[in-house]
């Protein structure tokens, strides 16, 4: 059966009353994610571009402890910057679950329609971002001061974004698309998975202490993200983007 139909079955045909479509409706819409999920998932990314590259804004200096190397016995600081991170316009939802919806019918009027709004809750993901890092360590080596300075890059491995959202539009029973006028966060928590620092251009001296730099690049970078990306920065992206036609 396709889905205009099937639509069409449930606002026109069924003997229900309106409170009852509601669940039929929720039903309905997750049995469809198949469908719908891919087209949102275009959309998550096209309002996440806006961002892409996303600037952090981070530099620092750092003192990364006491090494015992095969030279002397030296206490290292790092000088460092981090670039912009790249790859958030990859970002696309995990699943769609719509919790509850109400479905407001039009009896007897074929081309108004429905109107409908639901919960879903969902995750939004976001894979194997990337940094530039640059910087100079120093040190005293056995009363000489040393120092060297270095290049590399940083992978983020996942970004995860839990939420809650209001959805809205208008379904036509007999139409080929709905449209999605209303995309509204009510929750949303950031969540940050691993981080994998790679440094070149250090001398022998300094290496030891290349584990400590990417501890605190580390920590840098979850700062700046939780300042960053939050409820309000994702619902302006996605506000930038509405409405959105779901082709059925």
């Amino acid at each position: 059966m396709k889905t205009s139909v099937a639509l069409s079955f449930l606002l026109f045909a069924l003997p229900v009353s309106e409170a009852q479509v509601g669940p039929l409706f929720t039903i309905l819409f997750n049995s469809l994610t198949d469908v719908i999920l891919p087209q949102i998932n275009t959309f998550v990314g096209t309002a996440f571009a806006a961002q892409d590259p996303l600037a952090l804004d981070i530099s620092g200096t750092e003192n990364l402890g006491e090494y015992d190397t095969d030279d002397c016995n030296i206490e290292v600081t790092a000088t460092y910057g981090v670039g912009d991170l790249v790859g958030l316009s990859n970002a696309e939802l995990s699943e769609l679950l719509m919790e509850s919806s109400t479905l407001t019918l039009t009896p007897f009027d074929m081309d108004k329609g429905a109107c409908f709004s639901g919960i879903i809750t969902t995750t939004a993901i976001v894979s194997d971002l990337a940094v530039n890092v640059n910087g100079t360590m120093s040190g005293d080596c056995a009363g000489v001061a040393v120092s060297d300075t270095f290049t590399g890059s940083g992978v983020v491995d996942t970004i995860k974004m839990p939420l809650s959202v209001t959805i809205g539009g208008e379904a036509d029973p007999f139409g080929p698309a709905f449209l999605l006028d209303v995309f509204t966060i009510e929750s949303f928590e950031l969540e940050r998975e691993g981080f994998t620092l790679t440094v070149e251009g250090l001398d022998e001296v300094f290496q030891d202490s290349v584990a400590a730099l990417s501890e605190t690049i580390e920590g840098e970078i979850d700062g700046s993200l939780a300042t960053i990306i939050d409820k309000s920065f994702f619902q302006g992206l996605i506000d930038a983007v509405m409405p959105l036609e779901i082709a059925l």
